[in-house]
C-alpha cells in the first residue's frame, strides 16, 4: 500500500473506507428487515454511529431509508406510514414505532 503523503489523504482515505461500510450497513439491514428486525435495527445504529463519529453527510436516498429518532429502517407498510398533503404539496414519512413525521418536498 502507498503511504499516504499528507492528512488531507489520510482524510479521503479514511471518508472512502467509511462511506463504502456505511452503504454495504444499510444494504444488510433492507435484506435482514424481514427475518431479523432487531438485527436491522442494530445495522442501522452501527451505520449512525459511523456518519456522527466521522461527520459524513448522508445522501437523500440514505436518510430516507431509516427513522433519525429511533433508528428503525423503514419499509412501506411494515414500519413506515407515506401521507401526502395536497395544501403544502409535500409527503411526510411517518414512522409506525415512534411517530416521527420527516416532511419531503414534492418538487
Amino acid at each position: 500500500m502507498n503511504k499516504l503523503r499528507n492528512k488531507n489523504d489520510k482524510r479521503k482515505f479514511i471518508k472512502t473506507v467509511v462511506s463504502q461500510s456505511l452503504s454495504h450497513l444499510l444494504r444488510e439491514a433492507e435484506t435482514t428487515f424481514d427475518t431479523h428486525p432487531l438485527r436491522s435495527k442494530r445495522y442501522i445504529e452501527m451505520a449512525w454511529d459511523l456518519v456522527k463519529r466521522n461527520k459524513l453527510k448522508l445522501s437523500t436516498d440514505q436518510k430516507s431509508k431509516f427513522c433519525r429518532k429511533c433508528l428503525i429502517f423503514w419499509k412501506i407498510g411494515s414500519s413506515l406510514r407515506i401521507f401526502f398533503d395536497r395544501k403544502k404539496n409535500v409527503f411526510f414519512y411517518i414512522c409506525n414505532s415512534c411517530n416521527y413525521k420527516r416532511r419531503i418536498s414534492n418538487r
